[in-house]
């Protein structure tokens, strides 16, 4: 949704309208809202506000004009990349469901994990929780698999992509007396 609001100044009883660009009233409080759908993607619609003294004898005031163009959202959710420990994991092509298996020594107690998406539109989901187009975090790894699920969320909402990184941290090597 998006909302046109026009304020009149302190003290005065003017009306404030809003107009459609067919001249309709929308509104006479100084608000209006519009519910964005698919119909209005590359539509320009036009609004006109103006205020009418109280004495409505004067006519209007001065006419502003507010044009108003929403573009479809994009459905971009590729990601740029997905490094782990440092070191790049995407590849072309990629796993054909998305999964990626590294195994890393009993030594290696965390790992940096960094992914970021193409379009700085989109957003990543990790864990449940939103960011930017820009995810970075060390996660602990305890013995055995941790399953990290970043998924790439495009600025169309309905379009997106999950990418599951199985890291499996080895066993601490038996010690030879």
């Amino acid at each position: 949704n998006y909302t046109i609001t026009a304020s009149k100044l302190n003290g005065s009883y003017a009306t404030l309208y809003i107009t459609d660009d067919a001249g309709n009233t929308i509104g006479t409080n100084g608000s209006y809202t519009e519910t964005i759908t698919p119909a209005l993607y590359g539509v320009t619609k036009v609004y006109k506000v103006y205020a009418v003294a109280q004495d409505s004898t004067i006519g209007k005031g001065t006419v502003y004009t507010i044009n108003v163009k929403i573009d479809e959202p994009s459905s971009d959710d590729d990601l740029l990349t997905i490094k782990v420990n440092g070191d790049e994991i995407l590849t072309d092509p990629l796993p054909t469901n998305n999964t990626f298996n590294i195994s890393v020594p009993f030594e290696v107690k965390e790992v940096p994990i960094y992914a970021e998406t193409t379009d700085v539109k989109a957003t990543i989901k990790v864990d449940g929780v939103k960011y930017p187009n820009i995810y970075t975090a060390v996660k602990q790894l305890p013995v055995g698999t941790t399953t990290i699920i970043i998924e790439s969320i495009a600025q169309n909402p309905n379009v997106s992509t999950p990418y599951v990184i199985n890291i499996t941290r080895e066993e601490e090597a038996p010690r030879l007396d």
